[in-house]
């Protein structure tokens, strides 16, 4: 029985009494760690821990040479943005020297005004051209005679309509709207009757309000500095035919409307007195005016 049981007994057994100790086999006891694996598993944890910090080491010393890297470009961006201004000064220095020891050798320069161009600007058909060009209207004293219309430039804005046969009598206005009413009446007194309403048209008379006009107003490089200038969206017009067609109806802006508008009420008459009985012996549309009665 001595050879079953083991003999490896402990300190902890003593004082015990005998009979509550019970002995086990060696193959029934739960199993534990040896001290060689224990020993082996450190040794795995102090090589893994130790590759590990070899890592961190060397991503340390990567960073610190980003940083120094970084300095280092930083100090030579630096050099250069001097440089560069440097260099700046000096040309602005030495290209104003040059047009000043120009200027002492060649002397004052003169400056040329452009000759006017005379042909005016050719937008539609029916459409008045632009300003400053040149366009026929009707005359205030013979509707049927054709007289230009004109923008000068002047330091105040003026609008002016000129007549080709009477230049001394020009129609002025502050605005193209002013300058265009005084036409209007002026062809009505001619007419003797009020022929057409004094309306509002200037813009549209002198071009202003035309697209094409507008569009390049707004693209000129001063135009931001207008701050009475009412700006206007564009959009694509795909009703170019119909808009033709108004404009060539409008006595306003078609000379050929407005002269069939002055001619109208004379045709009338006409027509009027056509229509009439004439008396035997004269001709047709010749009537005989009838004295009153004498009252007496």
């Amino acid at each position: 029985m001595n050879d079953d049981v083991s003999d490896d007994s402990s300190d902890l057994d003593a004082g015990v009494p005998a009979h509550t100790i019970k002995y086990f086999p060696r193959s029934g006891r739960q199993k534990g760690p040896s001290n060689l694996a224990l020993k082996r598993a450190n040794l795995m944890f102090t090589m893994e821990n130790e590759r590990y910090r070899t890592k961190c080491r060397k991503l340390e010393r990567f960073m610190k040479d980003l940083v120094i890297e970084s300095a280092a470009l930083c100090d030579q961006v630096a050099r250069v943005q001097e440089s560069i201004f440097v260099a700046k000064e000096e040309r602005r220095f030495l290209l104003k020297k040059f047009l000043q020891y120009r200027q002492q050798r060649d002397g004052p320069v003169e400056v040329v005004r452009p000759a006017p161009t005379n042909a005016p600007a050719q937008i539609g058909g029916s459409t008045p051209p632009p300003a400053p060009a040149s366009s026929f209207v009707d005359n205030t004293e013979k509707p049927q005679t054709k007289s230009s219309r004109k923008v000068l430039k002047r330091r105040n804005t003026k609008f002016e309509i000129v007549a080709e046969d009477a230049p001394e009598r020009p129609f002025v206005g502050s605005s193209p709207d002013e300058c265009y009413v005084a036409l209007l009446r002026a062809v009505n007194r001619a007419c003797g009757a009020e022929v057409i309403v004094p309306a509002a048209r200037g813009a549209d008379f002198f071009a202003l309000s035309h697209p094409t006009i507008q569009n390049l107003v707004q693209s000129c490089p001063g135009a931001r500095k207008c701050p009475n200038y009412r700006w206007v969206r564009f959009e694509v017009s795909r009703s170019a035919i119909d808009e033709t067609e108004r404009l060539d109806s409008d006595p306003y802006l078609s000379y050929a409307a407005f002269r069939q508008l002055c001619l109208q009420p004379r045709m009338a008459a006409v027509a009027a007195a056509a229509t009439l009985p004439s008396e035997p012996g004269l001709p047709p549309g010749v009537h005989i005016k009838q004295e009153p009665p004498d009252s007496s």
